[in-house]
């Protein structure tokens, strides 16, 4: 430890008996005779598998703005895992219509290597002919989304780098009769048979799930892991479970079960969640799964300052049409910047919906 902390610092790369350059090539020169760079091929790029009629699709992976890695660290981070806390799989219009897919519905990815049931994503980012899925959940922290295990294990025979971003693969959509979410102090062993996905939320751990098992299954599964401090509602014939515990005034464990999207506001429990204690008001309106005031900010965009999708699109309507002009409103996009993509994006998307409208009203 004492030859390591008395170690002068070396800025690599070094070479022998020169000393270091702060950039190398800065000047233009490379290491060759003329001191001209050279593009050497040292053979014909091609990939090693090729579509066929079972998989016609070509499967991307890579990772997304707030994760590294199998999140290790970043997975750790409440506010990183506000974004996007689900694994997806990104779709063309036209190859959703193709294959039957919906937005924010589920679909199997399946490879000759495995298979995946991931939410889908439907946007004209993603190349047609193309899917496109982030690495970063394993079977730590989700059951069905190692994308990872669908990539062949073919590599550059020169820079070893694997082939991850062209495996053929087939995709169908997957249904569910329920979705909900869990949130608790504590990890929990879940139900059997469920789609899930863990993020750590502030004050504990989320569950996102998706579950075709019978409703009845989760009041007893609640219970068992409940205060006696407990508020619950179930309706049979609607698909619908909710029900919270209470370690005085604070939530200890939720759970939230609905058909479809009829599961509650993940955003507005989550927020109920963090507090350390809620009043009256807070506790009487907390099943019904929205905000006291009926309000919510919607699906974390700024993660640096939590400010929703819905928040920023309010302000994008009430005139705020550049990044700059939400920055200056919500403060979104003023720190690390990595969300100012997405707002722009917003921003074209309510441009197109308004010139729309116009289209329409004459």
């Amino acid at each position: 430890d004492e030859e390591y902390e008395a170690m002068a610092p070396v800025q690599w790369p070094a070479r022998a008996g020169k000393p270091p350059e702060p950039r190398v090539f800065a000047d233009g020169s490379f290491f060759t005779n003329d001191r001209k760079a050279r593009f050497v091929a040292p053979d014909v790029p091609a990939l090693r598998s090729e579509t066929t009629a079972a998989r016609p699709l070509r499967l991307n992976t890579g990772r997304i703005r707030d994760q590294w890695h199998t999140m290790t660290r970043t997975g750790l981070s409440p506010r990183l895992s506000a974004h996007l806390p689900e694994p997806f799989v990104e779709v063309h219009p036209d190859d959703a219509l193709r294959y039957g897919l919906m937005h924010d519905g589920f679909a199997k990815v399946t490879t000759e290597h495995g298979q995946c049931i991931l939410k889908v994503v439907v946007s004209e980012r993603q190349q047609r002919g193309m899917l496109f899925a982030p690495i970063h959940w394993n079977a730590t922290n989700s059951s069905h989304g190692r994308v990872g295990a669908l990539v062949a294990a073919h590599t550059d025979p020169f820079s070893g780098q694997p082939e991850a971003k062209a495996t053929p693969a087939a995709i169908s959509p997957y249904e569910y009769v329920f979705r909900g979410f869990i949130l608790s102090r504590s990890e929990l062993p879940l139900p059997s048979s469920l789609w899930w996905v863990r993020a750590t939320v502030p004050g504990g751990f989320g569950y996102l799930f998706a579950d075709n098992g019978d409703l009845t299954r989760w009041p007893a599964w609640f219970k068992a892991r409940a205060s006696d401090d407990v508020a619950d509602y179930m309706d049979v014939g609607g698909g619908v479970y909710r029900a919270a515990s209470f370690a005085g005034d604070r939530i200890e464990t939720c759970v939230f079960v609905g058909p479809g999207h009829d599961a509650g506001d993940w955003n507005v429990v989550k927020t109920m969640f963090a507090a350390d204690s809620l009043d009256d008001e807070q506790r009487r309106m907390l099943l019904s799964g929205r905000a006291p005031d009926g309000t919510g900010g919607g699906p974390i965009v700024c993660a640096c300052f939590g400010v929703g999708r819905d928040t920023i699109c309010d302000a994008i309507a009430s005139g705020a049409r550049t990044p700059a002009a939400i920055g200056a409103r919500l403060k979104a996009g003023t720190n690390c910047g990595s969300c100012i993509p997405e707002m722009k994006r917003l921003i074209a998307q309510t441009a197109t919906q308004a010139a729309d409208a116009v289209k329409v009203a004459s």
